[in-house]
């Protein structure tokens, strides 16, 4: 889960407590001979989110680059917690205005991206397998792209046997069977969170939602209204005549439950509920057209990293169909690359929700939006 949710390890609260950091090494040439030739380094990532990601580097993805690439070893350092995130971003930052190395060498939890190596296919050539003009529509020259999710649309294939492909026609079956739909609250959840926004976005021009996108312009919220006034409107028809859960897992328990028949959810959570026994087969998955929002989560190279040239031979491992597999296997997400260079049973288990995902508003856009809707749609 992206755009958009989701321990500090002992190895992180002794980096973030300034014990030693890495010393800086002479940088091996990109090859495996090379490596074999010069002292063995360690590769040091910072990651965040779930301890399921935590595992997928620790027990899988690191052992793996290791066995591929001989003299390089992998420390992943693991922060949950955004306290850590800002502690860890803190002493990345003195360790530029001092000039020296950072302490790690890749991270996941989110670079600015002037301190970041650009990237491209001629230092990570398996970007040439990511989605044509992710990285630029993103901003993101600096970050790449290694896995991702978006908001769908869940349905018990039980009860409804011709579920809609657009806007237009989910608002028609929500108010043709009232009761049966719902989201979650938009500051609790960001599937209830994704949808307020497509509504909102269904009455907005492209130029406007481009701004809501990348500016915070508190100006443009007028433009809200009638998509408020929409969410209003469906309101009587929606579960138990207004009742908005709070989070993502409290859809899928109505899902499960079969008291709702359609919702938004997250495809990872989702998708690994499927995968877990959580939500029970006969439900499905599509993505709308246009579709929700979604998002990649994204890995980068500090400029002051001491392994560059083993940083980004890690990047484009992450980029390998066989790495890929892998994330995707564990964590029920999108992959980083085109699903057509994914393995054929991926592709059919995805293709109903494998096409792009749409763009979100800016934070602070989004921020005033989920205060505004519990005004003027909740109450």
């Amino acid at each position: 889960m992206t755009s958009m949710k989701r321990t500090i390890g002992a190895a992180v609260s002794a980096l973030l407590l300034g014990s030693a950091c890495l010393a800086p090494s002479a940088l091996a040439a990109g090859t495996h001979a090379a490596h074999a030739s010069v002292k063995p380094v360690t590769l040091t990532v910072l990651t965040g989110g779930d301890v399921n990601i935590q595992n997928l580097f620790q027990d899988e993805l690191d052992p793996l680059f290791e066995r591929e690439h001989p003299g390089i070893k992998v420390n992943t350092i693991f922060a949950e917690s955004s306290s850590a995130s800002t502690a860890a971003f803190a002493r990345f930052a003195a360790s530029i205005a001092a000039h020296q190395p950072s302490f790690f060498d890749i991270s996941g939890i989110g670079m600015h991206h002037h301190f970041d190596i650009p990237l491209n296919t001629s230092n990570v050539p398996n970007l040439a397998k990511v989605t044509p003009g992710i990285v630029d529509t993103l901003g993101y020259g600096d970050g790449m792209p290694y896995r991702g999710s978006s908001v769908v649309i869940a349905y018990n294939s039980l009860d409804v046997k011709q579920p809609p492909n657009t806007f237009a026609q989910l608002v028609n079956w929500i108010k043709a069977n009232p009761g049966r739909f719902s989201y979650c609250s938009p500051s609790t959840g960001g599937s209830g969170d994704a949808f307020v926004q497509y509504v909102l976005s269904q009455h907005l021009s492209n130029a406007v939602k481009t701004q809501m996108e990348n500016v915070y312009n508190t100006k443009l919220e007028s433009q809200w209204t009638p998509g408020f006034q929409e969410l209003k409107t469906l309101g009587a028809s929606m579960y138990r005549h207004g009742y908005y859960p709070n989070g993502n897992t409290a859809i899928l328990n109505l899902l499960a439950s079969s008291t709702l028949w359609m919702a938004p959810v997250w495809s990872d959570m989702s998708m690994q509920a499927l995968a877990e026994h959580q939500l029970p087969p006969n439900i499905k998955l599509i993505q709308l057209s246009p579709p929700l929002y979604g998002g990649p989560a994204l890995m980068g190279v500090p400029k002051n990293s001491a392994h560059k040239v083993q940083a980004l031979e890690f990047l484009n491992f992450l980029l390998s169909p066989q790495a890929q597999t892998i994330i995707v296997d564990n964590l029920h997400g999108y992959p980083g690359i085109e699903f057509k260079y994914m393995p054929m049973r991926i592709q059919e288990e995805y293709k109903s929700i494998s096409s792009s995902y749409g763009t979100s508003f800016n934070s602070d856009m989004d921020n005033d939006m989920a205060k505004i809707w519990q005004q003027r749609v909740a109450q």
